[in-house]
């Protein structure tokens, strides 16, 4: 990983820093697309071709990744319904009324939940964390969206970004087995996607599809 300031020129430098302390670089994920721009510069110059050397991957889709050679791929960050979202929620407190922001939508589970965690840390990470309760956790399966697989390149690797990728997954719901079946019809009427991954069991321990899953904390951040 390494820091820029979201502007072109520090996606410049940050990708030049980036082959300097990993030259076999194969892949860049930008935090925005600027960055991802700068990027783009500094691989021309290298003589490092997007995508056949290097594949590049930006985040928000403004106009102007649809005009760079080649055409950015890029993350969509709905800035649109982002705003919309927040002019309602602004109305409604200036109403006096509790505003619905799709994250605050989770509160309509209250009452049915055993706990929660973000797994801003790495999904791995989260579920050890969950684990250090004193309870087993057996992953049965993962969600590996399109836009993942595609700049992953394989499942396994789309895996490794799940897990280790150290970027924000979801939220991570713990729900009593009995109050399942409650839990995803109330999400189901509040258009609340969840994904059941497993369960929570007796003993220690995170384990993926039977297989013991290594818990790595924060050094290869």
């Amino acid at each position: 990983m390494v820091y820029g300031d979201l502007e072109e020129e520090g996606g410049y430098r940050a990708a030049a820093e980036a082959f300097r302390r990993y030259p076999d670089t194969t892949a860049i994920f930008a935090a925005n697309d600027q960055t991802a721009f700068g990027a783009r510069l500094y691989l021309y110059e290298q003589g490092l071709r997007v995508p056949e050397d290097v594949s590049l991957v930006g985040f928000d889709d403004i106009a102007l990744s649809a005009y760079q050679i080649p055409p950015l791929t890029t993350v969509r960050q709905p800035i649109q319904d982002i705003g919309i979202a927040l002019g309602r929620a602004l109305r409604a407190v200036l109403a006096g009324e509790v505003p619905t922001l799709p994250r605050l939508e989770l509160l309509a589970l209250s009452g049915l939940l055993r706990g929660s965690l973000d797994s801003s840390d790495g999904l791995a990470e989260t579920l050890w964390q969950l684990a250090d309760l004193g309870v087993g956790v057996e992953v049965e399966a993962l969600p590996l969206y399109p836009d993942v697989l595609a700049f992953a390149g394989s499942e396994e690797a789309a895996l490794e970004l799940v897990l280790y990728g150290g970027e924000e997954f979801e939220a991570v719901l713990v729900v009593p087995q009995e109050g399942a079946a409650a839990v995803e019809a109330r999400a189901k009427a509040k258009g609340l996607p969840l994904f059941r991954a497993g369960r929570v069991v007796a003993g220690e321990g995170v384990y993926l599809r039977g297989a013991p899953l290594p818990r790595k904390g924060y050094a290869h951040f």
